[in-house]
């Protein structure tokens, strides 16, 4: 029996997605895994609000190393929870922030680029590692003000971080949820939080 091509795989992008989709698949060796670590955490006051700082590593796989030079921006989100510990049930949460940063490649220029989407900044690199080291230095993020927190209540912070498959184009999503190198995050980091 012949295979008839739906008419959405005649599409030349779809195509090339759909191929590297099923080469991607279960038994396929990434010889660059991806992968996000965090390092160091740690939280203070400052003018009456809770900063976070924190030391992130993140490496990229090939395939999206090879989307970001190609033109396509890659997000990363930084979530931050404060939490309030308690025994007989799950910890409750007193704050949640994500904070989203988008990295960008400019082929003219030769240069990537790191946007806070926050504050609209803006950081040039000439490599691809400054970037990234760049990206995993958060210093004295904003997350509430001190009136907000329970002066001595006990808190413990979590944040995780990792690629947000989202932001990519739709065309690119499927391949994204179907590959272990797209699907890419740190999994939850804890500290405890002088209150």
């Amino acid at each position: 029996m012949d295979f008839i091509m739906p008419v959405w795989l005649k599409h030349k992008l779809l195509r090339v997605i759909f191929t590297s989709t099923l080469l991607a698949g279960p038994g396929f060796s990434q010889l660059n895994a991806a992968e996000i670590t965090i390092n160091k955490v740690s939280s203070e006051i400052i003018n009456d609000i809770y900063v976070v700082n924190a030391k992130l590593n993140y490496e990229l796989g090939e395939k999206t190393i090879e989307a970001l030079e190609n033109g396509i921006p890659l997000t990363f989100y930084i979530e931050i929870e404060f939490l309030r510990p308690r025994k007989l049930i799950w910890n409750k949460e007193i704050v949640r922030h994500t904070h989203y940063m988008i990295l960008e490649h400019h082929p003219l220029s030769d240069q990537y680029v790191l946007i806070n989407l926050a504050t609209s900044d803006q950081f040039s690199f000439k490599s691809l590692n400054d970037a990234l080291l760049k990206l995993g230095k958060i210093s004295k993020l904003p997350i509430t003000e001190k009136k907000n927190i329970k002066p001595g209540m006990p808190l413990i912070g979590q944040i995780r971080t990792g690629l947000d498959i989202e932001a990519l184009p739709p065309p690119m999503r499927l391949q994204a949820w179907l590959s272990s190198e797209w699907r890419v995050s740190s999994g939850w980091f804890k500290w405890k939080i002088q209150s």
